[in-house]
């Protein structure tokens, strides 16, 4: 089922705010946003979000290889807090 709002936190060294990822088993394997940096994140590592901590708890650290999309213009989103 969809979250209702999905997003992830990256290192925006690596992944600026607004890349758009996709997290294997993560929101329905949907694209999600990079909208958060999160203190404890470096490198290639992300955060993805869930309504609870229970929820995030049962999804844990996982070692994953992610996708990460681009616009097809190859343009940054104006506003990374809002799809385009």
């Amino acid at each position: 089922t969809r979250l209702g709002f999905a997003l992830a936190a990256a290192d925006p060294r690596v992944l600026p705010y607004g890349s758009l990822v996709t997290v294997p088993g993560y929101d329905g394997d949907r694209v999600v946003p990079i909208l958060d940096c999160g203190g404890a994140i470096k490198g290639r590592k992300l955060d993805v979000l869930f309504p609870t901590d229970s929820q995030a708890m049962r999804w844990g650290r996982k070692h994953l290889t992610v996708t990460v999309w681009q616009y097809a213009d190859g343009k940054p989103a104006d506003n990374p807090r809002k799809l385009r």
